[in-house]
């Protein structure tokens, strides 16, 4: 749904005031930022992420994988923005299992290896994200805090995650989840 989203704003049929991107995931959060403010650093760092990976047979790239996910893990769930910390959310959703994001109770990052993907960084796409963010505002938190000056007229778009296939599904974007009732 976020591609869908994305398509609107970049769009020259719509054109926009004002833009506010907000997310509880404060590592999404730090990833918008980067892109918006460190570009080209965030570039450099995903490019030696993936000339790292790359060089590497099957098992030493997941092998990889798993220090690098550790490595995030450590630099913890702080306010400060870090050029480290979003090129290795970027390499991880690139090389985990299905592109997921999803934490433990205690906040971390759990998502096993997927070696059938890749950890290319398309350059150009993060270039032309940074342009556009420019002119943006982000936040991060509550949906309803973020709405709250919204008024007639707005366009407000609220991707909540996936509800729950079955009791047993995915739902744990943050650590205090997303359960059916939040939906």
């Amino acid at each position: 749904m976020l591609c869908f989203f994305c398509e609107l704003l970049f769009s020259d049929e719509y054109t926009f005031d004002e833009v506010y991107i907000n997310d509880n995931n404060k590592e999404l959060i730090n990833a918008f930022i980067v892109i918006k403010e460190s570009c080209q650093a965030l570039i450099k760092e995903l490019q030696i992420l993936q000339d790292n990976y790359e060089k590497l047979d099957t098992d030493n790239q997941q092998s990889f994988y798993y220090t690098q996910r550790d490595k995030f893990n450590e630099l913890g769930l702080n306010q400060e923005t870090s050029i480290i910390k979003a090129a290795l959310f970027i390499f991880l959703n690139k090389t985990c299992f299905n592109g997921l994001y999803r934490v433990n109770g205690k906040g971390l990052f759990n998502v096993p290896y997927n070696n059938s993907r890749r950890a290319s960084v398309d350059e150009n796409v993060i270039k032309e994200i940074s342009k556009y963010l420019k002119n943006v505002t982000i936040i991060d938190g509550d949906f309803e805090e973020a709405c709250k000056d919204a008024k007639k007229g707005d366009f407000v778009f609220i991707d909540s995650p996936y509800a729950p296939l079955n009791p047993t599904s995915f739902e744990s974007y943050t650590k205090e989840g997303f359960d059916i009732e939040s939906h």
